[in-house]
């Protein structure tokens, strides 16, 4: 892979390629990950994009919170 990796939003912690970005279609095919993490099937472009996410071209909108996501009250009590 060569070029800059680059993401919508690091500093907010959304991790979904931008245009141009060198991860775009520079994956490795795997019959295992059918879909990326929001249950995009994959490839979108030519190939696989590498990361858990496919590129979707004018895509803005935050990715949707894990839907099996949970908190423990007592894991902030170990620190």
């Amino acid at each position: 892979m060569s070029g800059t990796v680059t993401f919508l939003d690091a500093p907010a912690f959304d991790y979904r390629p931008a245009a141009g970005s060198a991860v775009i279609d520079a994956g490795l095919t795997l019959a295992a990950v059918p879909a990326d993490y929001t249950g995009l099937t994959r490839p979108r472009g030519s190939s696989f994009d590498i990361g858990a996410f496919e590129y979707v071209s004018g895509d803005t909108a935050p990715p949707p919170a894990p839907a099996s996501l949970a908190l423990r009250a007592d894991v902030a009590s170990r620190a």
